[in-house]
């Protein structure tokens, strides 16, 4: 998943970006990405719950 492959690196970046080591945007451009992703993965939960609350009312309603 695209969020945990992010989050793996996020040791590296906070040492970078604690020790001033590399530009500022490699840092600046690896939270953007990092929230991106994120927001991503939270609206795909989203959506996977709906889907999943549709079914079972779906099928509440079928059965008699």
């Amino acid at each position: 998943m695209r969020a945990y492959d992010k989050l793996g690196s996020l040791a590296e970046v906070l040492q970078r970006a604690d020790t001033r080591a590399g530009p500022a945007d490699e840092v600046t451009g690896y939270y953007c990405e990092l929230l991106v992703t994120m927001i991503e993965f939270k609206e795909h939960c989203r959506d996977a719950l709906v889907t999943l609350v549709e079914h079972r009312l779906a099928l509440t309603l079928a059965t008699p």
